[in-house]
């Protein structure tokens, strides 16, 4: 799956790389075909390992139940990413441990069920909302700006939902000083509602 990714960012989204387009991780299963909320979980907690370790540890020194009685904590090598030196590192870490295995803690405001930034929700409000504003016509009697609805955008082979639409349409939009993907974020951000205690109780005991 690394090589796909890889693949993808040197290839296809090259050029929205190199124009600072597509930037941030959670912008990958956007233009990455096979890129789910799993698969980029991975690839988020890969790269801020070391921040969420730190964080655990200090969970750790809050709550010595994490150490006391039949838990305990141990001591891993682990590869980190390094910003500094651009690079992966091998660094110790101390880890609290539950039944064998090494546990990271996330805070729970960083944490959600599913993926937000995903290429069909992308591609069926940002992108097609630019395009209902790029071929809108104003009602000469009203002022108002008339679009063609959605679905019958999706019936055209120039807007059909793909990779190479996302692709071409986020293109175009570029050379038009319009960021689709900033859009979409900001729509993304504005819907986010992290999960109350309960929620995350329910979860854990699945």
């Amino acid at each position: 799956m690394g090589g796909a990714i890889w693949k993808a960012l040197s290839t296809n989204a090259k050029a929205l790389i190199s124009v600072g387009v597509l930037k941030w991780v959670e912008d990958i299963p956007i233009f990455v075909y096979g890129v789910d909320k799993d698969i980029t979980s991975d690839l988020t907690t890969r790269i801020i390992f070391e921040p969420l370790a730190k964080f655990t540890q200090a969970m750790m020194r809050k709550y010595p139940q994490f150490t006391q009685g039949s838990h305990y904590a141990k001591t891993f090598s682990r590869q980190i990413w390094s910003p500094s030196q651009k690079r992966w590192v091998f660094k110790k870490v101390e880890l609290p441990v539950a039944e064998d295995i090494p546990l990271i803690l996330v805070p729970k405001r960083w944490a959600r069920p599913g993926l937000l930034m995903s290429g069909g929700r992308y591609y069926k409000t940002s992108m097609l909302s630019y395009v209902q504003e790029l071929r809108g016509v104003i009602d000469p009697e009203t002022g108002e700006l008339v679009t063609e609805p959605k679905w019958r955008l999706e019936e055209r082979k120039e807007f059909e939902q793909g990779l190479k639409t996302i692709m071409r349409v986020t293109r175009e939009a570029h050379v038009e000083r319009e960021d689709l993907l900033a859009r979409f974020r900001e729509f993304v951000d504005r819907r986010y509602e992290p999960l109350d205690d309960d929620e995350i109780d329910k979860r854990l005991r699945r």
